[in-house]
């Protein structure tokens, strides 16, 4: 077993991400990383864990573990963009657990992007709150990613991999 996943939630949720106790988080992805970053944000006193995968075996591993609500996509219409699809799915999020994008304790503090997938990082944008953070903790083509909604929230990527010589 490596510690390595282990580290890089820890770095990602309470370092970078600078979560605290009684916020709210919502992580996409329910792998080793995602689990790991949901057992942090509980472990700081997270008062709500948000986990999403288009994987159900995975949200139920999750529930299970660390998350307090789990959240199944739902599948892309035909012709449906993906950034239709992306607010598509953070409007039904939304209304499904109650969030509103300001004020409050119903709002989403922290995201953390354990997936890399484009529609997931575009949702994740449309679900944190004004002023949030988003993390993202998985490689990705930023020139493939095309985030065209209204920025509101701090966008940090600090896990970047390096290449060495």
């Amino acid at each position: 077993m490596q510690i390595e996943p282990l580290s890089v939630a820890v770095h990602a949720v309470a370092n970078i991400g600078n979560f605290r106790a009684t916020q709210t988080i919502a992580v996409w992805g329910a792998g080793p990383v995602g689990l790991l970053c949901m057992a942090v944000a509980k472990a700081l006193g997270a008062a709500r864990v948000i986990a999403i995968d288009i994987v159900a075996s995975r949200l139920e591993v999750a529930k299970n573990y660390a998350a307090t609500d789990i959240y199944l996509p739902p599948a892309v219409n035909p012709n449906e963009t993906n950034m239709e699809y992306s607010k598509r799915c953070a409007e039904a999020m939304m209304k499904e657990f109650g969030l509103q994008e300001r004020g409050g304790i119903n709002t989403v503090d922290v995201v953390v992007d354990a997936s890399g997938a484009e529609p997931s990082i575009q949702t994740a944008l449309h679900v944190v709150k004004a002023g949030g953070t988003l993390v993202q903790v998985h490689p990705t083509n930023y020139s493939a990613l095309s985030v065209k909604c209204r920025l509101r929230a701090s966008l940090v990527w600090g896990l970047q991999t390096s290449r060495y010589p």
